[in-house]
Parts: structure tokens; C-alpha cells; sequence
């Protein structure tokens, strides 16, 4: 934990007390009072009100538009857009063939099987 936010964790700061160790020594300098001190010694500029805001005439004046293309109505791709240089492998398409699992033959499924049913 001390390596991504530059503070021990709790188990780390319950050994520190246990040594006698400053906590204060085992936090980063970017949390020190003078780090932040430095940091905010420059001036810092406030922004300005809106009716400061110099805007040219033919801004003002022009019309604004609405986007030229929107999401259309349908539902969305199951398949997507692949990246330039990627390559993807598809299922190949059944060609509307159907073959039961009883009797193997094509053209229709086993939910609709006649074969050695009385």
C-alpha cells in the first residue's frame, strides 16, 4: 500500500507503534505541510465572471446546429467493428440446416423427431 498512496497501511503503522518508530516518518513527503506550502506559493489566477468573458460578434450571432448523425432507432450489432490489423474467427453460419440429435437426420430437430416414438 505504501508504494501506490505513500502511506504505511494499518498493520504497518501498529508495528511502527509497537518499535517506537514516528508515524510521521513512514508517511511520503507529498503529504508534508511544507510540500503543500510550495506547492500553493504561486499565484494562483481566479476565473473570471461570464459577463467579463470577451466573445466575438459572430459567435454570438451564429446559429448552433444539432449533431449531423445520431444513434439510429434499431437494436445494436451483435457483432462488433474489428480494429485495423485484428483478426477475428467467427462461427460459421449453419447454411439453415438442422440435423436431429435422435435420428441424425437433416431438417428438423429432435423436439420434433417422429423416429421410434409409437
Amino acid at each position: 500500500m505504501f508504494e501506490t498512496l505513500g502511506y504505511p497501511c494499518e498493520h504497518g503503522l501498529a508495528a511502527a507503534r509497537e518499535n517506537g518508530t514516528p508515524i510521521e516518518s513512514l508517511v511520503d513527503v507529498f503529504y508534508s505541510t511544507d510540500y503543500w506550502r510550495k506547492a500553493y506559493s504561486g499565484i494562483v489566477m481566479p476565473v473570471p465572471d461570464v459577463g467579463e468573458i470577451d466573445v466575438s460578434i459572430e459567435l454570438i450571432n451564429s446559429e448552433l446546429l444539432r449533431p449531423q448523425a445520431s444513434q439510429g432507432a434499431d437494436r445494436p450489432k451483435k457483432r462488433r467493428i474489428p480494429s485495423v490489423g485484428e483478426t477475428v474467427r467467427y462461427k460459421k453460419p449453419r447454411n439453415g440446416r438442422y440435423r436431429c440429435g435422435r435420428c441424425f437426420e437433416t431438417c428438423h430437430n429432435r423436439a420434433t423427431c417422429n423416429f421410434g416414438i409409437p
